[in-house]
């Protein structure tokens, strides 16, 4: 999302919109990486899960709104990706 995002910005810079295939590429790489991401910050966020002392709830909800916030940016990739 953040490469979209900035092509949205230079859209609003340069009054004029992207080409559609260039959309499509940067989306396809918003995909790509968030794939490539949550692995690595899973596991991160997993070993600081198993090293915070019993009844911290910090890093269970770290985890949960990692997955949360990496699941609406992919569903909102896929969706702009259908409707290009």
């Amino acid at each position: 999302m953040l490469l979209s995002l900035g092509a949205k910005v230079a859209d609003a810079v340069r009054g004029a919109a992207l080409p559609q295939p260039l959309r499509f590429a940067l989306m396809v790489a918003d995909l790509a990486m968030i794939g490539l991401v949550t692995p690595v910050a899973l596991t991160l966020l997993g070993e600081m899960a198993k090293a915070a002392a019993p009844g911290d709830w910090m890093p269970g909800a770290a985890i949960a709104l990692y997955v949360l916030v990496a699941a609406w940016l992919a569903v909102t990739s896929l969706r702009s990706l259908r409707r290009g």
